[in-house]
């Protein structure tokens, strides 16, 4: 039987009846997606999408129907090899600390991240803490070159080492802009320099007691006759030279001054007060 066809409009053209709408679902399925290689800019709610293996200009994107590329960009704000756009805003507004090794950077984020958990506070509190202690792995290198270097009393040699220093000499170890912390409000935590910070640097024996040979935990014969004491195998864990450092952390508003003093002041005028009705 002869294929009757239809009579479109013209701009379509004519079509057959059977036609196979199962290879046109088939070819439309295998359209290409086109893969984001890297996010150059950000204007509000759009951003400017680099696409990989294309040859064309890059275009922009909205956020608004794209919940996947917003949580890639909120979730890597922090992370410089996440894309260029992160990458700028980090290195266009970031401490100038270029000439500092991993391991000063590694002790001054620690020390950061210890200065917020004193903010979120009952106010005229110090903190949950206000003598805390961050501890990073640091180098051996590193220590006898910014630490070491500045403490005539300290031994030469590679051993461990226990001592204190002012807010004045860390600063010549680690550099500047690290003993603060400023939020989008008026308040501040601060390493306080009114009290000696604590440094102990080395490596620490850690040992690992292995009982799988063990006489007594492996006894099968008559209970009464299990040895009394274990004789497990001491095998040690060794791991890279650490750094502990020890400091009094506070808070203040910068319009209205340190936080202790405010309460210092509230109870003076209450004690004043409580002892004048008296």
């Amino acid at each position: 039987m002869a294929q009757r066809k239809r009579r479109a409009p013209v701009r379509f053209g004519d079509w057959e009846e059977n036609l196979n709408f199962r290879s046109l679902k088939e070819n439309k399925s295998k359209e290409k997606l086109w893969e984001i290689e890297d996010i150059l800019e950000r204007r509000e709610q759009e951003v400017l999408v680099k696409w990989k293996d294309w040859e064309g200009p890059s275009t922009w994107v909205s956020l608004d129907g794209n919940q996947e590329l917003q949580q890639f960009i909120e979730r890597n704000k922090g992370n410089p090899l996440s894309c260029h756009l992160h990458r700028r805003n980090l290195d266009s507004n970031k401490i100038d600390c270029r000439n500092n090794p991993d391991d000063i950077m590694a002790l001054r984020q620690a020390i950061f991240d210890s200065l917020g958990d004193a903010r979120h506070t009952a106010d005229g509190a110090l903190g949950i803490q206000s003598r805390t202690t961050v501890k990073v792995p640091f180098s051996c290198a590193s220590f006898n070159k910014y630490f070491r270097s500045l403490m005539d009393t300290l031994p030469t040699d590679n051993g461990n080492v226990d001592f204190y220093l002012t807010g004045e000499e860390m600063t010549s170890a680690i550099g500047e802009n690290w003993s603060n912390r400023c939020y989008k409000t008026s308040t501040e935590t601060f390493v306080s320099f009114k009290e000696f910070i604590h440094v102990w640097w080395g490596y620490k024996e850690r040992k690992q007691y292995q009982h799988n040979n063990c006489k007594r935990c492996t006894w099968k014969d008559a209970e009464e006759n299990r040895p009394q004491l274990c004789d497990p195998v001491i095998l040690y864990v060794r791991g890279p030279s650490w750094i502990h450092v020890t400091f009094t952390r506070s808070r203040r508003n910068m319009v209205t001054g340190t936080v202790a003093k405010r309460r210092y002041l509230r109870l003076y005028i209450f004690s004043f007060f409580t002892y004048s009705s008296m």
